[in-house]
């Protein structure tokens, strides 16, 4: 059996520059006025692991259930003003969909940002999305706990001697340390210096879009694992 993960922003959703703007405009709401923006400095680099940490920072002590739902009602108020400006990345609600309709490999969705986000960014692009297979920042905090229940979900009902390959998809040096870190199989999304920060870090199969991923809608052969 083959396993498909993929990360959601700027993988399969054009999303990452709306996304950290209503981030920014969320703590604002929120009253924290002056929070580090370096969102990859943090130690975790998922929406509940960042707010947590710059919470914890503000106010000297960690944030309750209430303050980061009050964080997220916030930042789901500001998403809902900027109607339209979410895309897919080229080629990805036709490859997504191509995919499932093949049924030769099972794939679910792993992501850094918060579960009502997503399902928006998803929707927006016109990737379906069920709910079961979708694992975000909402259950956990740690990109490796997302991606490995994303695993989970997608394995559901298989016992794990029957997985033969896990490749991961994503567009940012945290999606590749997490591939790493697990031992999977990467592919990376980007264009750019995003490629090639990638490529700098041992990412040997890198892509624009998905109109170049036409050969892995079948039993992946050629994708390689990231140097360990």
């Amino acid at each position: 059996m083959h396993i498909y993960i993929f990360d959601i922003d700027g993988t399969l959703t054009d999303s990452v520059a709306a996304h950290q703007s209503c981030f920014s405009a969320a703590f604002r709401t929120i009253g924290m006025l002056e929070v580090d923006e370096n969102w990859g400095g943090y130690r975790h680099h998922t929406d509940s692991g960042i707010f947590r940490e710059a919470f914890a920072r503000a106010h000297g002590r960690d944030a309750t259930s209430g303050d980061e739902a009050r964080f997220v009602g916030a930042l789901m108020q500001e998403w809902r003003r900027i109607p339209g400006q979410v895309q897919e990345i080229a080629g990805a609600a036709d490859f997504m969909a191509r995919l499932s309709e093949a049924g030769q490999i099972r794939f679910a969705f792993a992501t850094g940002s918060y579960r009502h986000l997503a399902r928006a960014k998803l929707a927006a692009a016109g990737i379906a999305c069920s709910e079961r297979l979708l694992v975000t920042a909402s259950e956990f905090s740690t990109r490796e706990e997302i991606v490995s229940a994303a695993i989970a979900a997608a394995s559901d009902g298989c016992d794990a001697a029957q997985i033969t390959s896990v490749v991961s998809f994503g567009d940012g040096l945290w999606d590749l340390r997490t591939a790493t870190n697990l031992r999977l199989q990467f592919v990376g999304v980007a264009a750019g210096t995003k490629a090639e920060q990638l490529k700098s870090a041992g990412a040997e199969t890198v892509v624009a879009d998905f109109r170049q991923l036409g050969h892995l809608l079948s039993v992946p052969e050629t994708v390689r694992a990231p140097v360990v």
